[in-house]
């Protein structure tokens, strides 16, 4: 299975309030761990954790009431970076007439749907998703293998949609 879990070295510029720049470290890390759990575009996925925060420079200048600081910033970033036609693995979290619907890391939504055919009933598809992974019944929390066929992503959100691989 290939890794979709990665590690990488992101600079950015994150701005401060004024009230903030008492403690401009701690402030600026607990900025950062904010976009844990959100889409990042700066890594194109969805960050998992953030540390060793450093202040390359900052422009402070002179500063009024409601004007921010900005600092750059360096940091390591671990995030998962979905990608068309690679595999995953989610658990069940529920199975309707339309398909499975399945959680990634236990954070991101992902969309099972059998392509639906002229002469297909939909009560039939959950079936055909059975019968790709050779079971009869799917129970919540079980794992399932499948291929990501597309992604959307927004600010700070993703949804996955897969399908069953066919059996080698």
């Amino acid at each position: 299975m290939e890794t979709l879990i990665n590690e990488g070295l992101v600079e950015k510029t994150v701005s401060l309030l004024p009230e903030d720049l008492g403690d401009v470290k701690a402030n600026i890390e607990k900025k950062l761990q904010e976009t844990v759990h959100s889409w990042d575009e700066s890594v194109d996925g969805i960050v998992l954790g953030v540390k060793e925060v450093q202040i390359l420079e900052s422009g402070l200048g002179f500063i009024d009431f409601g004007d921010l600081a900005h600092y750059t910033v360096r940091y390591h970033v671990r995030y998962f970076k979905p990608e068309k036609g690679k595999h995953c693995v989610g658990k069940v979290c529920h199975v309707s007439e339309t398909g499975i619907s399945l959680l990634v890391l236990d954070l991101i939504n992902c969309r099972i749907l059998e392509p639906e055919s002229e002469d297909e009933i939909i009560d039939t598809r959950p079936k055909k998703l059975l019968e790709k992974l050779g079971k009869s019944t799917l129970d919540n929390g079980e794992k399932v293998y499948f291929k990501i066929e597309d992604i959307q992503a927004s600010n700070d959100s993703i949804m996955l949609f897969g399908s069953i691989p066919d059996k080698e």
